[in-house]
């Protein structure tokens, strides 16, 4: 297996490809009740080997703080419902101030997607708290608190504030649709991409995740510190750093 592995190396198959590769090896040893080759230690090391020898560049851009008001402005101009652009805003919003993945705003509740009793506005309506009650590797709830900002056309606490006021009341998800169903991660990509499209930008280098990239970013840039960024994106490790673009 070691040597399968040097083999696909040197043939310029990059390290996903390899390590999806390896798997379907060892689901076959697997399934017909042979020892997995793939679980050994040496197997490991070959992998950390090929990935410091070819690290994966993650090609993803950070959505700036005034790209954010572009794709708010261009929601403006395709003549939705006034629900619908309501909505998309403050998911836009609510994405890159809450440093969100997709699967937290998308999708049904098994994805840990925010419910409408997971936020909670503020009396005197300057900030919004949002609890995450299951993430990508949780152990546990956490919550996130949002402020509002100074300009009130893009403020993520006002456009939330005006968002729940037309939201379904019957429908137990945080964002949905006006028949209260929950917003398909795909209508929200369509949305970007057709936002990204209006100033001609690569779609393939902006993502839903390049929100949180872009969040992350922008707290980095104001001198918020590393622990904060880290508990506010609700990251386990250090991984947070390479989502950092300054």
């Amino acid at each position: 297996m070691a040597l399968f592995i040097t083999y696909l190396h040197q043939r310029g198959y990059a390290t996903a490809t390899i390590r999806t590769i390896v798997a379907g090896v060892s689901y076959h040893h697997k399934s017909i009740g042979l020892p997995d080759p793939a679980s050994s230690f040496i197997i490991a090391k070959a992998f950390q080997g090929i990935q410091k020898l070819n690290p994966s560049m993650d090609k993803r851009q950070p959505i700036s703080l005034d790209l954010l008001h572009k794709l708010c402005d261009a929601l403006d101009t395709f003549n939705l419902p006034t629900y619908e652009q309501k909505l998309f805003r403050t998911m836009f919003l609510c994405a890159f101030y809450g440093l969100c993945r997709i699967s937290e705003l998308t999708g049904k509740p098994e994805n840990h997607t925010l419910l409408a009793t997971d936020v909670v506005v503020h009396a005197k309506q300057t900030k919004c708290f949002l609890t995450f009650r299951t993430y990508k590797h949780s152990k546990g709830s956490q919550s996130v608190t949002i402020y509002q900002q100074a300009t009130s056309q893009y403020c993520p606490v006002r456009a939330m504030i005006a968002y729940i006021s037309l939201r379904p009341s019957e429908t137990t998800y945080l964002f949905s649709t006006s028949n209260g169903q929950p917003v398909p991660r795909l209508l929200f990509s369509y949305m970007l991409k057709k936002c990204l499209l209006k100033y001609n930008l690569n779609t393939r280098y902006y993502t839903s995740h390049s929100f949180r990239i872009g969040g992350a970013t922008l707290a980095a840039r104001i001198g918020m510190p590393s622990l904060v960024i880290q508990h506010l994106g609700r990251w386990r490790s250090s991984a947070f750093l390479k989502y950092i673009r300054l």
